[in-house]
């Protein structure tokens, strides 16, 4: 896995209070295996902006370029991809 996507998921990891490293990313659906509520989601993700707009080194690694637009895209596609599912409301 690349150093950046692992630094960016150990955070998400941290916020639901899973362990990393104990995470099979390999599966499929992995990221099903934890849930978050849509709060904990939106703070994430403008954790995720700022550090993409901060970390040239992570823009770097992932071909990102600094311009807000564009990095608001990638928060949303990364999300879709990796996030954590959203707990259902009851």
């Amino acid at each position: 896995m690349n150093k950046s996507i692992e630094y960016l998921i150990k955070e998400m990891c941290k916020r639901v209070k899973a362990d990393f490293t104990s995470i099979n990313f390999s599966e499929d659906q992995w990221y099903y295996k934890y849930e978050w509520t849509e709060e904990e989601c939106n703070k994430y993700k403008k954790w995720l902006e700022k550090t993409l707009w901060k970390n040239k080194k992570i823009r770097q690694d992932l071909g990102i370029i600094k311009d807000k637009k564009h990095i608001h895209k990638v928060v949303q596609f990364f999300n879709l991809n990796y996030g954590w599912r959203i707990k259902e409301i009851k």
